[in-house]
């Protein structure tokens, strides 16, 4: 999968972060720990009503929050507690998923909240890194409730895969695909959907859905970083649906 180009879509990102009404509490001690092992950590103003994992794609600006900032305050906004593990001290660097598990005890252990719902999110590099993730979460501390892998990316030949046959078959796992996305164009998912298959992960708990264009909405790989009214229903309202039936 190559770098994505995201600087055309950083102004727009910008600006909503001027704009949006809805308030968020500014980052909680970040970034915390040093090179690949930093995170950042988001709280919301009362009491947290469950975790959020966000895990960043490979591109411009994405080793820091900048990027997805006015969707992490939307969903801090929303009660939850969001967790941005930088990952990797360059782009597309090794042991991702170790990089993560870090980041988030870190993060955790700041929290000081145990017991709350876990939900993980990737984008793009961060879609299929995701996975891996949930596969390990749950020998080593909460495992995610529930996966929202958006625009997956393909796994990286110099960052092999783990075996998904230790994600719980419990989990919810949603997959979007971009019907413009020009850069993963669906490759991701469908490896993603082959790996869950071989693990022999519940077919019944994927959800394999196509995000579709209308006028005024071209769903390319960068749509995600919108911050439009149709980019929100597209991906804002449903990682708010799958948060609450994970609060539930």
């Amino acid at each position: 999968m190559r770098p994505l180009l995201l600087a055309a879509v950083l102004g727009v990102v910008a600006a909503g972060c001027g704009s949006s009404h809805r308030q968020a509490q500014p980052v909680t001690g970040g970034p915390l720990g040093k090179g690949a092992d930093q995170v950042w950590l988001f709280r919301p103003a009362g009491t947290p009503k469950d975790v959020v994992v966000f895990i960043h794609g490979l591109g411009e600006g994405e080793l820091s929050p900048a990027n997805h900032r006015p969707w992490l305050e939307h969903l801090v906004a929303g009660g939850s507690a969001v967790i941005y593990p930088r990952y990797e001290a360059r782009l597309g660097g090794p042991n991702a998923v170790l990089h993560v598990l870090a980041g988030v005890h870190t993060a955790l252990q700041r929290l000081h909240r145990p017991g709350l719902p876990l939900v993980a999110i990737g984008y793009s590099r961060g879609g299929e890194v995701v996975a891996d993730y949930a596969a390990v979460a749950r020998g080593v501390g909460p495992a995610p409730a529930a996966v929202l892998s958006v625009f997956p990316g393909t796994v990286d030949p110099a960052d092999p895969p783990l075996d998904l046959r230790t994600v719980d078959p419990r989990t919810r796992l949603t997959i979007l695909v971009g019907d413009r996305d020009g850069v993963v164009d669906g490759a991701g998912a469908r490896q993603l959907v082959d790996r869950l298959a071989a693990a022999s992960f519940p077919p019944e708990r994927i959800s394999l859905v196509v995000v579709r264009s209308r006028p005024g909405f071209i769903v390319t790989h960068t749509a995600p970083l919108e911050i439009a009214p149709a980019a929100k229903a597209a991906f804002w309202a449903r990682a708010d649906r799958i948060i609450e039936r994970a609060r539930r």
